[in-house]
């Protein structure tokens, strides 16, 4: 079976196709998995579309490419899908000329959550759901043999004018997790946008905030120490494949979740290369809180710290479920400080949640210029996109009155119409204050980051 995988870049608010700063790990670690089974793989990183995306319009740049791809005849042609890169898949999947016998597979957690609808709207003939390593090999053995579908757990599939959604597939457990290949990188393309070389040690995480997409929830899984060790290694080896930075970023949910595992991590990590390499990691207060995180911490190896915060007022955070509070928040931060780590970490802090007028944004706001002016440490600000999470689910309540259309535009985050429809209690005229507050706050500080994407 000859197999092509591809990931579509997102276009931004000049409509042209935007490149980002770390490749998709997906991507590559699919195309290991495969190819241990005996199956040719090819790879469209979405670098190839933005550096060809000059005079034609984005969709046409990538179905001219990806056209002249499957001229190689692929029996198997995937698409890695997330809520930002919906859009264009969705055009250029539906504009592209296929074949009868090449089978047309989406993955990513975009289309788990809306199978029926990204089947019913699309030539896609099958839906991945939730993790796609083992599924993917069975989907394919099946497609060999040239079997019935319906005894794949995980997967969503057209028959004749039927969608059938078969069970769930469980999670992948630490031993599954631990037993896959290491990313294919000798895919990469030569010509390339990177910065940072992603590694993954974990997966999952042991909340459930309301905002966020990620899926598995309460069900975090590290990787021992040594494994972890192995893919920084194979990263390392493969840092001379990107064309810029050097640095190792951990895609992990929360690396903190153990603090000991991670000290570990971080420890041995030390010995194999002292300071040569910075790691980007993402942690919690809690786990901060806890006191293990941060001892024996080696500061200098920590190129960002990112923690997510999100709201600046306690009944905020309880309604998103962070099972944190300002006062401990602020305890965090002066471990933090007495750490000597303010000058690697940085918060993040959403506003325009859909209960959120401009009394409590202006409550987030004094918390972060609070932090700002007392500990130092940056705080990045945006504005609340809403994306597949429990809010989605219980938009209405906040008379919010979208359906999952509102992805097919290719630049929804950008759409300003769109923003108002999720963002029910604000007006322009309170944007204009809110933003007005923030520059004072970085005319003063130079310590926040702020990002509005939408035009007013």
């Amino acid at each position: 079976m000859n197999i092509l995988l591809i990931s579509l870049p997102e276009k931004n608010k000049d409509m042209k196709l935007e490149a980002t700063e770390v490749l998709p790990l997906a991507l590559y670690s699919l195309s290991s998995v495969l190819k241990c089974q005996g199956y040719e793989v090819s790879i469209i990183d979405p670098c190839e579309f933005v550096y060809l995306d000059e005079k034609e319009n984005a969709e046409t740049t990538c179905v001219t490419l990806i056209e002249e791809c499957l001229e190689e005849g692929y029996d198997i042609v995937g698409f890695s899908v997330n809520t930002f890169n919906w859009g264009i898949t969705k055009t250029v999947v539906n504009q592209i000329s296929w074949k009868k016998n090449t089978t047309v597979v989406l993955g990513g957690l975009h289309v788990s959550v809306f199978d029926e609808y990204s089947l019913l709207t699309t030539k896609a003939d099958i839906i991945m759901r939730g993790e796609g390593e083992l599924t993917w090999c069975e989907l394919v053995a099946t497609l060999k043999n040239v079997a019935p579908l319906d005894t794949i757990k995980g997967i969503t599939y057209k028959s004749g004018k039927n969608i059938i959604r078969n069970p769930d597939r469980g999670a992948m457990t630490i031993e599954d997790l631990e037993a896959l290949p290491l990313p294919d990188y000798e895919l990469l393309p030569i010509d390339n946008p990177y910065v940072e070389m992603p590694v993954e040690s974990s997966r999952g995480c042991q909340f459930s905030c309301s905002f966020c997409s990620i899926p598995h929830r309460h069900n975090w899984r590290g990787l021992c120490e040594i494994q972890v060790i192995e893919r920084v290694k194979h990263a390392k080896r493969h840092m001379k494949n990107i064309m810029r930075g050097g640095n190792i970023l951990f895609v992990d949910d929360c690396f903190s979740m153990h603090p000991k595992r991670a000290i570990k991590i971080l420890d041995a990590l030390h010995k194999c290369y002292g300071e040569e390499m910075k790691y980007f990691i993402e942690a919690r207060i809690s786990n901060i809180l806890s006191g293990e995180f941060l001892e024996g911490f080696q500061r200098n190896l920590i190129s960002q710290m990112q923690i997510g915060v999100e709201c600046g007022y306690d009944e905020g955070l309880k309604k998103i479920k962070k099972g944190l509070t300002i006062a401990q928040l602020y305890k965090g931060l002066r471990i933090i400080e007495e750490k000597g780590l303010s000058s690697v970490a940085n918060l993040s802090f959403i506003i325009g949640f859909p209960w959120e007028d401009f009394g409590t944004i202006e409550k987030t706001l004094d918390t972060v210029e609070y932090i700002v002016n007392r500990f130092g440490i940056l705080c990045r600000v945006n504005w609340f996109m809403l994306l597949p999470s429990d809010i989605w689910w219980e938009r209405k309540k906040y008379g919010i009155n979208v359906e999952s259309d509102i992805y097919d535009n290719p630049s929804w985050r950008y759409d300003t119409d769109i923003f108002y429809s999720t963002n029910p209690l604000i007006s322009e005229e309170e944007i204009n204050r809110i933003e007005k507050r923030i520059k004072l706050i970085y005319a003063c500080t130079k310590k926040i980051s702020y990002n509005r994407t939408f035009a007013i």
